[in-house]
């Protein structure tokens, strides 16, 4: 074994060993939390849903429905040529990569570039295309917080007023993303591979990467400048989804006897958002986002076991649709790559840019 290999040996290694030492400690808290709230009446609680359990699991569809259609509306090539069903079972099988690994790994968006690979699509395109979701969708998702926060007087006058901290950091992340966009209409491998040419390095490390990362460039850069229409539609849809989240929110709690709003909930799942996004070095959020979830329940006034409720009935979702999302990309990865449609030449040109480019 070379000295290259050995390092990232060690580095795989480590970070293995810190992966399952958060989750390992998330379970932990969940525990904890499970113990000190009193196992009993959390099970009354679970058991008074009932018949009404599928009520838990569907409204998901909703929230997987529009993310679909916001990546969708994100292709740089359109239409995407295997259509919509499809791209929403891609979708679902990413997604279930990314319940089950810290969300800053961004393991989910490799997992998209790689089910639009086994479906034949190139690199340059699966992408671009992967880059400008998740910026429809950041964007939305701030969006979906700033309604949300102006919702907190409203729906909870005990609150009183949020933190200003809480509205300088939406307007930092919104210069972010802004930033962020005006950088992608300008290249966004762009900057890297000048300064890895006047840092004077060898070029035949990247070379290998080089076309693919120009073509996506080219691709990226032209949707975000010339297709403002399917840009500001897959805001929309994804916006849209950020609000079924909170209709699922309302649905659950209904289902388990606890009465609120819709504004209310809204303003629940915007709240259980932030944590994510805060603890999301943690696999899964595991033990994080219930110990956030009794601290916002408590905050609007509901008990803390109506809070480990409600995610214990919410993580049998996730469990669910990820278990049908990890069936899917069991069938995808024996499924030969289907060559693209007959009506897009140019995306089989570029299928082929690609393949030589990456082997």
């Amino acid at each position: 074994m070379n000295k290259a290999s050995s390092n990232t040996w060690i580095q795989s290694s480590w970070h293995r060993t810190v992966t399952w030492v958060l989750f390992c400690g998330g379970l932990v808290l969940l525990a904890v939390l499970l113990w000190r709230m009193g196992p009993g009446t959390i099970l009354t609680q679970l058991a008074a849903v009932g018949w009404k359990l599928p009520l838990v699991v569907l409204p998901y569809v909703f929230v997987a429905v529009f993310d679909a259609l916001g990546w969708w509306y994100a292709f740089p090539q359109k239409p995407y040529p295997y259509g919509y069903f499809d791209l929403f079972r891609r979708r679902l099988a990413a997604k279930a990569i990314n319940d089950v690994t810290p969300a800053f790994s961004m393991a989910g968006e490799l997992a998209k570039v790689h089910v639009l690979q086994l479906r034949g699509i190139d690199g340059a395109t699966a992408v671009a295309s992967v880059v400008a979701a998740k910026t429809t969708l950041t964007l939305s998702e701030l969006w979906f917080l700033f309604i949300a926060l102006l919702l907190v007087p409203l729906k909870v006058p005990a609150a009183g007023v949020l933190f200003p901290e809480v509205w300088i950091g939406l307007l930092v992340a919104g210069l972010g993303i802004a930033g962020v966009i005006l950088w992608q209409r300008n290249g966004l491998f762009c900057p890297f591979i000048d300064l890895y040419q006047r840092l004077g390095l060898p070029m035949r490390f990247i070379k290998r990467y080089l076309q693919v990362m120009e073509s996506t460039d080219e691709k990226l850069g032209e949707y975000m400048r010339e297709s403002r229409k399917d840009f500001w539609l897959s805001c929309v849809t994804h916006f849209i989804g950020w609000v079924a989240g909170g209709l699922e929110v309302w649905i659950i709690l209904t289902c388990m006897g606890v009465q609120i709003d819709l504004g209310t909930a809204v303003v629940v799942e915007a709240l259980l958002v932030i944590v994510q996004g805060v603890t999301g070095f943690v696999p899964g959020n595991i033990g994080t986002l219930e110990g956030g979830a009794v601290g916002i329940f408590l905050w609007i006034g509901l008990t803390p076991q109506s809070a480990l409720a409600f995610m214990l009935l919410r993580r049998l979702r996730q469990v669910m649709w990820a278990g049908a999302g990890f069936a899917i990309l069991g069938r995808l990865a024996h499924d030969e790559p289907a060559p693209p449609a007959e009506s897009h030449p140019s995306m089989r040109e570029d299928l082929n840019e690609g393949k030589e480019s990456l082997y």
